[in-house]
C-alpha cells in the first residue's frame, strides 16, 4: 500500500464543524510511526498517540433543521449541506483507514476486509449523492415554485418524480445494506481490545457516518420526498 495518505492530510481543516470528543476510550500508546512526506522531512507522526490524531475527522451531527417547520427549499438546502459533509468525512475515513491497516493491518487482519467494504460503500453513496444534487434535488425545488405559482408549465413532460425516485431508492438502499454489513463486520463498532487511538478514531468516525446518514436518509423519506409528491399532484390536479 503507498503512503498518499498521511496523519497531517487527515487532519487538514476543511471549514466544517467538527468535534473533537470522540469518545471517554484511552487506548494504549505503543508508538507506532507512521511518517508524513507532506512535511518534506521523516518527522515521525505516531497514530497511536491520541493527542495527535484526534482532530477534524468526525463531523457533528448533522441535525441542525427542523423539518416539520422547514420549507422544500430549506431541506433541500440542509440536505445538500450533509452531501458536502459525508463527502469530506469519506475522505477522512479512507484516509484513516490507509493509515491504520499500514500500521497495524499485520495485528488485525480484518482491516483489510474493512477498508474495501467501506470503499464499495462511498462507490455506491457518492454517485447517489451526485444524481440528487444534480437532478433529484432541483427538480423538487422547481416543483415547490410550480406549487406556489401554480405554474404547471414550468414542468417538462419528463419530470415526473417516480421514475427517478424509484432508481434512487434502490440506490439508498444498497448503501443501508453496506452500511448493515460493515457495522455487523466492526461489531456494532465496538472498538478491538488493545486498539490504538488511530484504530480507535477510525470506528468512531464510520459511526458518525453511519448514524448521520441515516438520518439525512430519514429527512428524506418523511419528509422532503413525500411533500414532492404532494406538490407534484397537486400541479397534476389543477394543470
Amino acid at each position: 500500500m503507498n503512503n498518499r495518505y498521511t496523519l497531517s492530510t487527515i487532519l487538514k481543516p476543511r471549514n466544517l464543524a467538527i468535534t473533537k470528543v470522540i469518545s471517554a476510550y484511552q487506548p494504549p500508546l505503543d508508538q507506532c510511526e507512521v511518517v508524513s512526506h507532506q512535511a518534506k522531512e521523516h518527522a515521525a507522526l505516531d497514530c497511536c498517540n491520541i493527542n495527535q490524531v484526534v482532530g477534524d475527522i468526525i463531523p457533528a451531527n448533522w441535525g441542525t433543521v427542523n423539518g416539520e417547520l422547514a420549507s422544500v427549499s430549506e431541506l433541500v438546502d440542509e440536505l445538500m449541506i450533509h452531501h458536502a459533509l459525508a463527502d469530506a468525512s469519506i475522505v477522512r475515513v479512507a484516509a484513516l483507514f490507509e493509515v491504520v491497516l499500514r500500521t497495524h493491518g499485520d495485528i488485525y487482519s480484518d482491516l483489510e476486509h474493512l477498508s474495501v467494504l467501506f470503499s464499495f460503500l462511498t462507490d455506491e453513496l457518492r454517485p447517489l449523492m451526485l444524481k440528487e444534487d444534480r437532478v433529484i434535488f432541483p427538480l423538487v425545488v422547481r416543483l415547490e415554485k410550480a406549487a406556489e405559482f401554480g405554474l404547471n408549465s414550468l414542468l417538462s413532460p419528463f419530470a415526473g418524480l417516480q421514475s427517478p425516485l424509484r432508481t434512487t431508492a434502490a440506490a439508498r438502499e444498497i448503501v443501508r445494506g453496506l452500511f448493515r454489513d460493515l457495522r455487523s463486520a466492526m461489531s456494532d463498532f465496538d472498538v478491538p481490545m488493545n486498539a490504538c487511538a488511530g484504530h480507535a478514531l477510525l470506528y468512531a468516525a464510520v459511526r458518525a457516518l453511519d448514524r448521520n446518514l441515516e438520518y439525512h436518509f430519514q429527512l428524506e423519506q418523511t419528509l422532503l420526498y413525500p411533500r414532492a409528491f404532494e406538490m407534484e399532484a397537486r400541479i397534476n390536479r389543477h394543470g
